[in-house]
C-alpha cells in the first residue's frame, strides 16, 4: 500500500482542458515505478511543463534545442554522460543548454542524461542475467566499482541488492 499523500498543483494557464488529470496520472505512474511520492510529484510536474510547452506551439530555438538534446541522449547515454559533448554537439555553451532545459523541464542537463542511464541500466539488473561487470562495460562504464558508485548515488543502494529486490 503506498502511503498517503497531498498533491498539490499549481497552473498558470488554466485553458489547457485536463491538465490536473494528466499531472494526476503521471504522479500515479511515477508512484507505481517506486519513487517516493515527492519525487512523483517532482517528475509529474517537470512532464507537465513539457506538455505545456509542447501544446503551446512554441517554434523558438529553445523548443528545438531541447527536443534536439533529448534525441541526442538517446542516441548516445550509453557513452557519453558529460554535458559538454551535447552542447558542442549542438554549438551551444554548456551553460546555454542548461538554461533551455532548466526552463522547459525543470533539469539540469545532467540530470536528464543521468536519468536516462539509470532506467536503462535498472532495465538490465531486471531483464538480463548479465554479470555486473557486463552491465558497467554495456553502459560505458570501466569498471563495476564505477558503476556502483554511480548507481548508489541515483538509487541509494548498490545495484546487487537493486537487483535482489
Amino acid at each position: 500500500m503506498l502511503p498517503y499523500c497531498t498533491l498539490v498543483l499549481q497552473l498558470d494557464d488554466h485553458s489547457m482542458h485536463g491538465l490536473a488529470n494528466r499531472y494526476a496520472s503521471a504522479v500515479a505512474v511515477f508512484l507505481h515505478q517506486g519513487d517516493s511520492p515527492e519525487e512523483a510529484k517532482e517528475k509529474a510536474q517537470a512532464y507537465i511543463r513539457a506538455k505545456m510547452i509542447r501544446a503551446s506551439d512554441l517554434q523558438g530555438r529553445g523548443s528545438e534545442l531541447y527536443q534536439e538534446f533529448m534525441g541526442m541522449v538517446d542516441q548516445y547515454y550509453r557513452t557519453n554522460s558529460d554535458v559538454a559533448f551535447y552542447a558542442d554537439q549542438m554549438n551551444v555553451s554548456a551553460r546555454y543548454l542548461a538554461q533551455v532545459t532548466r526552463r522547459i523541464s525543470g533539469q539540469p542537463p545532467k540530470a536528464i542524461i543521468d536519468e536516462r542511464l539509470i532506467k536503462e541500466i535498472e532495465r538490465a539488473l531486471k531483464m538480463t542475467t548479465k554479470t555486473m561487470q557486463e552491465i558497467a562495460y554495456e553502459y560505458g562504464f570501466s569498471s563495476q566499482a564505477y558503476l556502483t558508485k554511480f548507481f548508489r548515488k541515483m538509487r541509494g543502494m548498490p545495484p546487487s541488492q537493486y537487483r535482489k529486490a
